[in-house]
């Protein structure tokens, strides 16, 4: 079971990075990203939203826009864009 969950988290993120547009195999850079992703999963999941919403295409789409606004902030700052805050409370509703 434990082999399944790691195939879907890995073809989820590779998945996430595609939708991103990032094809570079950069190990470094897939870290951080890989980071990201579980960080905005875990706010989506905080705020309510639950697993099945999450994996849906506005779930990866949310997903996609909150990872690229944490790779484009500054050091010491998270600032997420209003598309994002916008779909989050959407998915968060269902």
């Amino acid at each position: 079971m434990i082999y399944n969950i790691y195939i879907c988290s890995t073809f989820y993120n590779f998945y996430i990075l595609l939708k991103l547009g990032i094809y570079d195999d950069d190990p470094e850079m897939k870290r951080k990203i890989k980071l990201n992703i579980d960080a905005i999963r875990e706010f989506l999941m905080n705020a309510g939203a639950n697993e099945d919403v999450i994996v849906t295409d506005l779930g990866i789409a949310c997903i996609s826009l909150g990872v690229n606004d944490l790779m484009n902030s500054s050091s010491g700052e998270a600032k997420f864009s209003p598309s994002f805050y916008t779909i989050a409370n959407q998915l968060c509703r269902k």
